[in-house]
């Protein structure tokens, strides 16, 4: 038997030995692919959701900092309020009435029914049930007469909805700066004072009470 025959028969014998172990590589490679991916896929899975929840706690921990910075504004703020307050008597609706010289006395009467219903401060709110802030409650007791429509959610927009004046009368509105709207009205001596929500709750202040005055505007009563 010449060389080159006895080398092409070790070839043969070989060759299905070579397909064998490049097919049981593949198979293994696969196998640890699959199992590395089934292995992986989970990872990747839990690493998005921890991203998401990551995200989800920077975004409460920025809400939880703007409330904590609002808080503590509103505290300083309560405490020049209370130093500011404008003695009425709000033990009796009709001595009420007719101690502020009011054009419509719709208006000072909600007022007080919600002040002795307990009706509080609540930093967006729009209702009674729920409470208000300063501009929706202003907003609530003109669309409650129709003397305005304007949607709770629109309410920082009551400046730009009402007409500007420099001789305010009982009723109208004041605009202060950090976003305070508060009623205008004088009493039985001329005497000028503003009455509407604040986190003390509904109550009666100097017009100068702590933050700065931006302009009046004109409510206009049906009859007057």
């Amino acid at each position: 038997m010449t060389d080159n025959k006895i080398i092409q028969k070790k070839s043969r014998r070989t060759l299905p030995i070579l397909i064998a172990a490049q097919l049981l590589i593949a198979i293994i490679t696969v196998a640890i692919i699959l199992i590395v991916g089934l292995k992986i896929k989970p990872l990747i899975e839990k690493k998005a959701e921890l991203e998401k929840t990551v995200a989800n706690l920077e975004k409460n921990i920025q809400d939880l900092e703007r409330n904590v910075n609002e808080l503590e504004t509103r505290i300083r703020e309560t405490t020049v309020f209370d130093r500011n307050r404008f003695q009425l008597n709000w033990g009796n609706s009709k001595l009420l009435i007719t101690s502020v010289n009011l054009k419509s006395g719709y208006i000072i009467e909600d007022i007080f029914d919600m002040k002795h219903s307990g009706v509080g401060w609540k930093l967006g709110g729009y209702s009674p049930e729920v409470g208000f802030d300063s501009p929706s409650f202003a907003a609530y007791l003109l669309n409650k007469h129709n003397l305005l429509k304007i949607d709770a959610s629109q309410r920082y927009r009551l400046p730009e909805l009402l007409p500007e004046t420099d001789n305010p009368q009982s009723g109208d509105l004041i605009f202060y700066e950090s976003g305070y709207v508060m009623f205008y009205f004088k009493d039985r001596n001329g005497h000028p004072f503003c009455i509407g929500m604040t986190p003390l709750g509904i109550v009666s202040l100097e017009i100068n009470f702590g933050p700065k005055l931006i302009k009046y505007c004109r409510v206009n009563y049906p009859g007057f």
